[in-house]
Order: structure tokens, then C-alpha cells, then sequence
């Protein structure tokens, strides 16, 4: 699954987006406060979760772009593909350092992953959603993956 940028790509400078070329290949993006928006295979990405982006984009609608915490903090159980309630006792690296082997940090680090979602960042994924600007499509858009 991925987010399908379905609008026109000519209207997002004016929505405060910047142009780059990127790579060797010369991919065309847009971006904007983490938002990364690939023009070949119209494709989303938020922030450094690039094909599961998806997944944090459901559950800010499903929480009506609000995260239920006072940092904005998601976790992403990346075996599982879900997002979880931050809990400290479970999520924080601080917490359980000096109190786990170096080999359960590696497998801790492995599972989780932790990103504190700017304010600005969930404004403009729901004004790109609230204008049917973006959609989570079933299969990656054919010729681009990461």
C-alpha cells in the first residue's frame, strides 16, 4: 500500500511547497515539513517511514489528525505495521538503557520506530486530504519503490 498524490502538481508551490530534482536519475519531488511528494508514481511519503506511510496517514485519519499524546509522537511496530500507543515502559530507549544487552537494543531498534510528527507536518497532510489531494491506493505505483 502507498499514498497516491492525485492532484496537480503545478498547485502545490503555491500551497508552500518547494521543487527539488534529487538523485542521479533526476526525480522530480515536492516537499514540505517532512512531506515528500514523488512526481513519478504520484507517490507520498511521510517523513523517514517511505513505504509505510501509509500507515501513519490512517491513523491520523482515523484520529482526525490529532495524535493522542502531548508530544505528537508515534511508534511504529515495524513487524507488526501498526501504529502503538506510546507507552515509556515500552517505547523509550532511555528507559530501558543499562537495562537490556546490547544484541535487545539492537532488536528494540529494530522493532520500533519513533517520530515526533510536527505540528505543521499533520496541518499539511490534512489539508491534502481534506482536498482530495491524497489517497491510500493497494499497490505500489507500478516503476517506483523504495
Amino acid at each position: 500500500m502507498y499514498i497516491q498524490f492525485t492532484g496537480d502538481f503545478k498547485k502545490l508551490i503555491p500551497m508552500g511547497y518547494k521543487f527539488s530534482k534529487l538523485y542521479a536519475s533526476n526525480y522530480i519531488c515536492y516537499h514540505k515539513d517532512e512531506l515528500w511528494i514523488w512526481k513519478k508514481g504520484k507517490e507520498l511519503e511521510i517523513a523517514d517511514f517511505y513505504s509505510r506511510s501509509h500507515v501513519v496517514l490512517q491513523y491520523l485519519i482515523d484520529h482526525d489528525f490529532v495524535v493522542p499524546n502531548e508530544y505528537n509522537l508515534v511508534v511504529l511496530n515495524q513487524e507488526t505495521s501498526q501504529i502503538e500507543d506510546y507507552e515509556r515502559t515500552k517505547h523509550s530507549d532511555m528507559y530501558f538503557f543499562g537495562k537490556l544487552s546490547e544484541e535487545e537494543m539492537e532488536q528494540f531498534y529494530k522493532r520500533y520506530h519513533r517520530k515526533f510528527l510536527q505540528k505543521e507536518m499533520i496541518d499539511a497532510l490534512k489539508e491534502l486530504y481534506e482536498l482530495k489531494l491524497i489517497e491510500i491506493k493497494g499497490n505500489e505505483p507500478e516503476g517506483f519503490s523504495n
